[in-house]
């Protein structure tokens, strides 16, 4: 009876395909249990900390460079924005520098963003 089962065993364990779905399960499980330990640890708190802030920047970076895609080129006439009705467009030779924050809703300018 003992030889029949160890015959099994090797038979089992000599498939490369049920070995590694094994280890591969293995494997598996031994990362969630290291992730649950590390969550759980101060250590692992500070390290997921840091990477959510890592995470924030690139998408604050990420942002920031789509909105700086979707602005209109520096030296653009007011008329080519719509500002005509803007108070200072007309009256001042000197360049007008504007910067909008998160949209300009309600100003007339819908190529700022």
């Amino acid at each position: 009876m003992l030889g029949k089962r160890s015959e099994r065993e090797n038979k089992t364990w000599s498939e490369p395909e049920k070995r590694l779905k094994f280890l591969l399960s293995l494997l598996f499980a031994l990362v969630v249990i290291f992730v649950f330990l590390a969550a759980n640890s101060p250590e692992g708190s500070t390290m997921m900390a840091k990477l959510r802030a890592y995470r924030q920047s690139m998408e604050n970076h990420r942002r920031f460079q789509q909105a700086l895609a979707s602005d209109p080129p520096v030296g653009t006439n007011f008329k080519q924005l719509a500002l005509n009705s803007f108070p200072y467009a007309s009256k001042s030779p000197l360049p007008l520098l504007i910067v909008v924050f998160g949209g300009c809703e309600g100003c007339g300018a819908q190529s700022l963003k």
